[in-house]
């Protein structure tokens, strides 16, 4: 970088003097003299910017962006990239050397031998540059990360070359570009396009409409026979008409996956307000501006502009696909009996304020409710529903949670289970009410739930999943009105919760028993007790609730009597007692007279006869 800037300083001395009519400054070669003054703090990485202003040949600032790839910024405001190979992976935007610069920059050119623009999914190199109007991707690549922020949000063109062949449907990096004109090279064998709208090759797919800004109405042209995916983040088309010759709009629905991207999530944030559908189209029918299959067992997608304060789903509808109610302005919805499957997000964001889940329906998809923040009232009417993760989470009028009539703003049927998931995220709950009926408590049913500080779990619960209040980071207490040991895996993912049970097993202490030479099987008196006050819930029942074993119980000293919980109380850990076993004593001995005995000349040892008085 030194010899840079002796260098750039000698050809300004030398400009000047030729200007001032001086001779030849160099004497008689061609080499400049050595400079011995050089600017301070001059000494930086060779990927620095020279920021020398350099009008001779038009560059203000330049550097290296790539192992093999330098980048210069002329007087114009145009950023040229040339070389060979891909760019550096900037995942900051202040990482970029040309950031400094993003006010002065009005166009890109890359001048790139390569097959690869870059390899990171997070590169944000030309993201902030607000002021270019189209970036034109060289001849030879054939590759571009799917990232969201490497292009400007706002680009009016994006074109691409014929050597271009990666994949482009749902693609994040083009999901992004909903303002931008789309440009394709007219020799690539892959896509093409019509009046910025991306197709492939033989325009029978429609890749991502882009230009909803400029062409709010849009009509899909009679070639095209699969839309899917192709209208994510088209915010401003205002009417949709769908020929005869489409026939995939959702086709993750018609193959029974009702949590991947729809027509309606594609088109949540859209400002459309209706769907046509071309009569002959055998495959799908529009109602009143909705979206159905040709025989409405499918809600498709209601846009969310669509005017009415209430809507009905059809009678005849089965599954309300994902996203198909998604941001809709309906201030009621009413879902029929006869509707079984609710998609993914399909009832997102609404600003309905209350909602019945039908008996009919069996499962209900990820975030179907999510961030519906109007919604004060749920009604869940089959006890035996199968929810997904994040079904409730961000509604903030969600507070409460119970069974059928308990006024809560969750009613659920429950049966015996609370289902996985159910409250998954329901991050405004503060308050459940568990009933009686409820055995077992699912996987993550209650994970996220960061406003729930207590919970009261009944007596019939007998299974907790080990993750059940896994992230209820305020969770302090969890009263269980159970003994413990009968729920396994306390405390169930809370680590900061205290968990009380109401209930204890209490084991009567055995008397002290004298020795009389025989097995000694006291009788064991347990009772189930109130941990509160010490009240007796019940008594236990030998050979009905609990079997014992005697050991070491016929001699003096400590008998052990061990106690094993069956039946209902069989997951409770078995238990030890002991009694002791008294010596005889002396008082209660007699020793019997020993008879005289004849002389015999030897030692003598009758037999000494003792008794139990």
């Amino acid at each position: 970088m030194k010899r840079k800037i002796k260098y750039i300083t000698a050809v300004l001395c030398a400009a000047s003097c030729m200007l001032a009519g001086t001779g030849n400054i160099f004497a008689d070669n061609d080499e400049p003299p050595e400079l011995t003054e050089t600017v301070q703090d001059a000494e930086q990485k060779e990927t620095d910017i020279t920021d020398i202003s350099a009008y001779f040949d038009g560059v203000i600032a330049s550097g290296t962006c790539g192992d093999n790839l330098i980048w210069e910024i002329d007087n114009n405001g145009v950023l040229t990239i040339s070389g060979s190979g891909e760019l550096y992976d900037y995942k900051a935007t202040v990482d970029v050397p040309w950031n400094r610069y993003v006010n002065e920059i009005n166009g890109v050119i890359l001048n790139i031998e390569t097959s690869s623009l870059c390899s990171d999914i997070g590169n944000c190199a030309f993201g902030m540059l607000a002021n270019i109007p189209e970036i034109i991707i060289p001849e030879g690549v054939t590759s571009i990360p799917e990232s969201e922020s490497l292009f400007p949000y706002d680009l009016k063109k994006l074109v691409l070359p014929s050597t271009y062949t990666g994949d482009l449907s749902d693609n994040s990096l083009i999901n992004e570009l909903v303002y931008t004109a789309i440009e394709v090279s007219e020799d690539n064998p892959i896509y093409s396009s019509v009046d910025g709208t991306l197709f492939n090759k033989d325009k029978t797919k429609l890749i991502q409409y882009t230009q909803s800004a400029e062409k709010p109405n849009y009509v899909i042209p009679d070639t095209v026979i699969d839309i899917d995916n192709a209208f994510s983040g088209a915010s401003y088309l205002e009417s949709l008409t769908i020929s005869k010759n489409v026939e995939i709009v959702n086709e993750a629905t018609y193959i029974g996956d009702f949590s991947e991207k729809g027509m309606g999530r594609d088109g949540m944030y859209s400002t459309c307000k209706a769907v046509h559908v071309d009569e002959d189209n055998p495959y799908f029918c529009s109602v009143d501006g909705v979206l159905y299959n040709k025989d409405m067992t499918i809600l498709i997608w209601s846009p969310p502009y669509r005017q009415g304060g209430e809507f009905n789903i059809p009678e005849t509808v089965e599954i309300v696909a994902p996203g198909a109610l998604g941001n809709s302005k309906y201030q009621s919805i009413h879902i029929p009996n006869g509707v079984t499957t609710l998609g993914s997000f399909a009832f997102s964001r609404i600003k309905a304020s209350s909602v019945t889940v039908p008996a009919s329906v069996k499962n209900i998809y990820t975030g179907c409710f999510l961030s519906s923040q109007n919604l004060s009232k749920v009604y869940i009417e089959n006890g035996n529903v199968e929810f997904a993760a994040r079904v409730f989470e961000g509604c903030r009028n969600l507070k409460t949670a119970g069974t059928t009539g308990s006024e809560c703003n969750i009613e659920l049927s429950w049966t015996d289970k609370i289902p996985d998931n159910v409250f998954y995220n329901c991050s405004y709950l503060t308050s459940v009410t568990i009933p009686d009926t409820i055995t077992s408590i699912g996987s993550s049913a209650f994970k996220g739930c960061s406003s729930l500080k207590t919970i009261e779990i009944p007596d019939s619960v007998t299974v907790i999943a080990d993750d059940a209040f896994s992230e209820c980071r305020t969770m302090t207490n969890i009263y269980v009105d159970n003994l413990e040991g009968v729920i396994a895996g306390s405390n169930w993912s809370a680590p900061k919760a205290k968990v009380t049970y109401s209930r204890g097993i209490q084991i009567e202490e055995l008397s002290e028993y004298s020795y009389s030479g025989e097995a000694y099987t006291p009788l064991i008196s347990i009772n189930e007790i109130n941990t509160a006050d010490g009240t007796v819930i019940r008594q236990l029942s030998d050979g009905t609730d609990y079997t014992v074993v005697y050991s070491d119980n016929v001699n003096a000293g400590t008998a052990t009597a061990t106690i094993e919980y069956i039946n209902g109380y069989s997951k409770l850990p078995s238990k030890e007692t002991h009694f002791t076993i008294l010596p005889k004593s002396c008082l209660d001995l007699a020793i019997m007279p020993i008879a005289d005995q004849a002389y015999t000349g030897r030692e003598l040892t009758p037999d000494l006869t003792i008794t139990n008085n």
